[in-house]
């Protein structure tokens, strides 16, 4: 099937933007094919997932099965005293078999989503593995110590069965939220500047400190950024411009650094990509049209605050696929209404069934 325009025509725009921005910015060619490839790599696709029009539950099924070579090797190494190995912020982390303990949390959480769906939608043994798989990614991302993957897991859960209208199951979730920051001292500490956000009282280091610096990492890196004027701001600086705006790190915010490179229609026409994946779920109206809504939204959400989802390969493929899989099952404009149509014939056959029986 095509691609239709209300992703397509986004998904263009953004690879004509990246294509324009690569002959430009820092880095020398390798690391503008390296970007372009990042940025567009998993947009195509998911145009390929939806052109070969698999079934979603297939396609979790492998996924979650897949997930188990990474997933078994970092719990081999978590108990091997792998944690010793990293220590930052105040804490000990797993990295897994990965470079940054960042890809070891993007693959939890993502696999968590999946492992979520099965277990709620599919049968048989697929849901004991579904279980499996989540509590072992649910262990992995806790000892990662990644706060935006916790965030992004705790809100699709909860976004995924208030769609569901599972309320026995939200309230439940609720609870036990509650009972974990109750109950744990690091889920604390993790958010403890929360309070400081709600009662507007600063820390001690200041604002700037928020969000493990992250306020500071914006402002400065903004500011950078602004002094080279209105064509900086109009059409960016360049593929990899966003890692040279502050101490060679990330602005930890994937419309920022969209910003950066590509100028200000980057961020615009990626929220335009987000709207045509949440309008592929809606139009669905399924349990999977369901899960592309919460992926999509809390995705966008935790792209305000990390650069967690372009530059990691593994989620965002995962992605524009669950994506690709919703658009997948509408039906073609201009075609036989085959889908749309399904259910009035088999009404039409039981009417049919039902005279012969009189």
């Amino acid at each position: 099937r095509k691609v239709p325009r209300s992703l397509g025509v986004p998904a263009l725009v953004f690879a004509f933007l990246v294509l324009g921005a690569s002959v430009r910015g820092p880095g020398g060619p390798l690391d503008a094919v390296r970007w372009t490839l990042l940025y567009l790599g998993p947009l195509a696709f998911g145009a390929a997932v939806l052109t070969a029009r698999a079934s979603p539950e297939r396609w979790a099924r492998v996924a979650l099965m897949v997930a188990l070579i990474p997933l078994i090797w970092s719990l081999f190494l978590l108990f091997d005293g792998q944690r010793s190995e990293l220590f930052l912020h105040g804490y000990n982390r797993l990295v897994g078999p990965y470079k940054n303990h960042h890809n070891l949390a993007v693959m939890s959480s993502g696999v968590g989503t999946i492992a979520v769906y099965v277990l709620l939608k599919d049968r048989g043994y697929w849901r004991w593995l579904a279980l499996v798989t989540g509590l072992g990614c649910g262990v992995c991302l806790f000892y990662t110590y990644v706060r935006t993957s916790w965030l992004l897991v705790a809100g699709f859960v909860m976004l995924f069965l208030v769609l569901e209208k599972r309320w026995s199951l939200v309230a439940l979730g609720v609870a036990l939220v509650a009972a974990a920051f109750a109950l744990s001292p690091t889920l604390r500490d993790r958010f403890s500047e929360v309070g400081h956000l709600l009662t507007m009282t600063p820390p001690e280091a200041g604002w700037g400190s928020i969000g493990s610096w992250r306020v500071h990492i914006w402002t400065d890196s903004f500011a950078h950024f602004a002094a080279g004027g209105w064509s900086s701001i109009l059409f960016g600086e360049g593929l990899g411009a966003h890692l040279v705006q502050h101490k060679a790190l990330d602005p930890h915010s994937e419309y920022l650094a969209l910003l950066y490179q590509l100028g200000i229609a980057g961020p615009l026409v990626y929220l335009w990509l987000f709207g045509a994946a949440i309008f592929a779920g809606w139009r669905r109206r399924s349990p999977w049209g369901n899960y592309v809504i919460a992926l999509t939204l809390v995705t966008a959400a935790t792209c305000l605050i990390s650069n967690d989802f372009l530059g990691r390969v593994t989620f965002c493929w995962a992605f524009w696929a669950a994506v690709g899989l919703a658009w997948a099952e509408l039906p073609e404009p201009g075609g036989d209404g085959r889908h749309q149509h399904e259910g009035g014939q088999d009404a039409e056959r039981l009417g049919e069934l039902g005279g012969k029986i009189r």
